[in-house]
């Protein structure tokens, strides 16, 4: 019985160290050719300008480090929590017209 529980303790101890050699870091920030980077890159360049509804969450679209953010959020494009979210400005959030927001004013 007790050869067991040691084993087992054992067993516990090397899964535990497997483990925090595996751990992924608290944050990253991407570097060009990367999936969560193409994103980015493709939403302020495209995505955002054609459909801003969908980054209305997004405080400055322009910033690529809150984009990373908005996807890291979102389970999106392998995007993990960037270490730098440097929001010195923000961008001003849509208007509001008749109870509905003008995504128009979004970008202005």
């Amino acid at each position: 019985m007790a050869v067991r529980i040691a084993v087992a303790a054992c067993m516990l101890g090397a899964l535990a160290e497997g483990i925090a050699r595996h751990e992924t870091p608290k944050c990253y920030d991407t570097v060009e050719g990367e999936p969560c980077w193409k994103a980015i890159q493709w939403a302020q360049k495209k995505g955002m300008w054609k459909n801003p509804e969908w980054y209305v969450e997004v405080q400055n679209p322009l910033d690529e480090a809150e984009m990373q953010n908005f996807f890291f959020k979102q389970r999106k494009h392998d995007c993990m929590r960037p270490c730098r979210l440097a929001s010195t400005t923000s961008a001003p959030g849509a208007e509001e017209k008749d109870g509905k927001k003008d995504w128009k004013s979004y970008f202005k």
